[in-house]
């Protein structure tokens, strides 16, 4: 239920919390979801535009920077998604 382009900058803040890795997790399933769904979990545009805000905010964390360019990758290629990466947090 925490997976959801909507709460997108609400898990973005929650990974300055102690549960981190969690929250980052949350925000690969964002992506992964949409993507495998074929967009029918979350509009491309509301990740995008997700992608775009986190981007705005968050300069200095190489962890959220790396999820950025990981789902825009991913969007570029929808073909290239693979559960274990996506779900499993091998990113």
């Amino acid at each position: 239920m925490l997976a959801d382009v909507e709460r997108a900058p609400l898990l973005l803040e929650l990974t300055s919390s102690p549960n981190r890795d969690f929250f980052l997790r949350c925000l690969y399933l964002v992506v992964g979801d949409a993507v495998r769904s074929s967009f029918n979990t979350a509009s491309r545009a509301d990740v995008e535009s997700a992608l775009e805000r986190a981007a705005a905010t968050a300069a200095g964390d190489a962890a959220i920077r790396r999820w950025i360019e990981e789902s825009r990758r991913l969007l570029a290629s929808p073909s290239d998604f693979d559960y274990e990466t996506w779900y499993e947090g091998r990113l």
